[in-house]
């Protein structure tokens, strides 16, 4: 037992002897290391001398500054007017080329549609082309010049839509004149016949106007340029009221006072100094009466202390 306890620890002993030392290769696993080193930190304080100095324009710095500013903001707004003005051109075309075939197409002939379509379309393609970065006013003057081809057309719509309540204002104008002329109203009963018979005259020319200039308008197609316009509706309107009112808002006289007649005067002279002269006469009786009564009472008294004496 002995010799194998001996074999055994011999041969454990050269097992051992021939792996490496794993504590020896590491440096010992319970070995400390070494404290970390302390920095020290140095401060070197220098003297910096600091010279300040405005940043001042000189004056010729400053005008050229300002000018230079100027022309940016010229710049500027020139850019937004052009974009403005291309925009407008742009959506102008876009919008007749489509009023053309739905809102406007009652106003437009077909020979002005087949005239005027290829002129938008030409200018559509010219924007999105060579036309895309021109001068401002290159685009203002193509704009003018579609805006008074398609004008006419427009026009045609506006007073179409504009006629009818032109109509009604001058009919209702008419209708207020004749009434004032031909009913008795109070307000008018001081107005003379001949003024009247003017005003409704007046009325009645107007009357006769409107119903000739409409009846040639309504022969008309809507495509055709209008004859009766709405402006001189409104113009005969206003002349028609102000005719009126010349005539018919004149104040009421104001009335007479009646002064009474010579013979009417004396006596009503005469009637006041009577009256006058009896209250002055009554007066004075009153006054010699309430000095009667006074010596009246004196004398009663005197007499009653002559009666207390003799007793």
């Amino acid at each position: 037992a002995g010799a194998e306890g001996e074999g055994d620890g011999g041969a454990a002993a050269a097992a051992t002897a021939g792996e490496p030392d794993a504590n020896a290769a590491t440096g010992g696993e319970h070995e400390e290391a070494p404290p970390p080193k302390k920095l020290r930190k140095r401060v070197r304080k220098q003297q910096v001398n600091v010279v300040s100095q405005p940043m001042a324009l000189t004056s010729a710095q400053l005008e050229d500054a300002i000018k230079a500013e100027a022309e940016l903001a010229k710049a500027d707004r020139l850019a937004v007017a052009t974009a403005e003005a291309k925009n407008a051109l742009e959506t102008y075309v876009y919008d007749m080329r489509d009023k053309l075939s739905y809102e406007l197409k009652e106003f437009v002939t077909d020979d002005e549609k087949s005239a005027i379509m290829p002129q938008f379309d030409k200018t559509i393609d010219w924007l999105y082309e060579e036309g895309a970065d021109e001068q401002k006013e290159t685009y203002e003057k193509k704009l003018d010049e579609l805006t008074q081809v398609g004008q006419p057309i427009m026009r045609r719509r506006q007073e179409d839509e504009a006629r009818p309540v032109a109509i009604k204002a001058l009919e209702a104008a008419i209708q207020d004149a004749t009434v004032k002329c031909t009913t008795d109203l109070p307000e008018y009963d001081h107005i003379s016949t001949t003024d009247k018979q003017l005003v409704l005259s007046h009325a009645n020319e107007a009357k006769r106007w409107l119903n000739k200039e409409l009846d040639r308008q309504l022969k008309l197609p809507k495509h055709a340029d209008s004859v009766l316009l709405s402006a001189d509706i409104y113009q005969h309107k206003t002349d028609l009221e102000a005719y009126t009112n010349t005539y018919m808002n004149k104040p009421k006289p104001k009335p007479k006072k009646e002064e009474p007649k010579k013979d009417e005067k004396k006596d009503t002279a005469k009637d006041d100094k009577e009256a006058a002269d009896g209250d002055d006469g009554g007066d004075k009786k009153d006054g010699d009466g309430d000095a009667k009564a006074d010596d009246d009472k004196a004398d009663g008294g005197a007499g009653a202390s002559g009666a207390e004496a003799a007793a």
